[in-house]
């Protein structure tokens, strides 16, 4: 059936402030361009495997840490794999707002 596989591929890529297309949301996953999952949707927060907030979506669409929250915990996740894809192209840097850093993936545990 035309169309109902392209559904299912609804990807969206997130980049940083720095400007790297960074990963990537499949449903309430967040995973690297290898198809490694890192983080879980909660709203536009995103938490780690171990439950441990990550970072979130800023206004622009770039993924940040907020300052303030790096302490938050909600529950974990046991990580999937998904599709190793080829990343968008960067795009320009912005500023990071007061109060927040730009996200980086978090080291993964062996």
């Amino acid at each position: 059936m035309p169309g109902a596989h392209d559904v299912a591929l609804q990807i969206d890529w997130f980049w940083t402030c720095a400007g790297k297309a960074l990963v990537y949301r499949e449903g309430e996953g967040l995973f690297t361009s290898d198809g490694t999952q890192i983080g879980h949707f909660l709203g536009d927060e995103i938490y780690g495997r171990d439950g441990n907030y990550l970072g979130e979506v800023a206004s622009s669409g770039r993924l940040v840490t907020q300052l303030n929250k790096t302490r938050w915990q909600r529950s974990g996740f046991f990580p999937t794999t998904s599709k190793n894809l080829l990343p968008p192209e960067d795009v320009e840097s912005e500023s990071v707002s007061s109060g927040f850093k730009d996200f980086k993936i978090p080291r993964q545990h062996a």
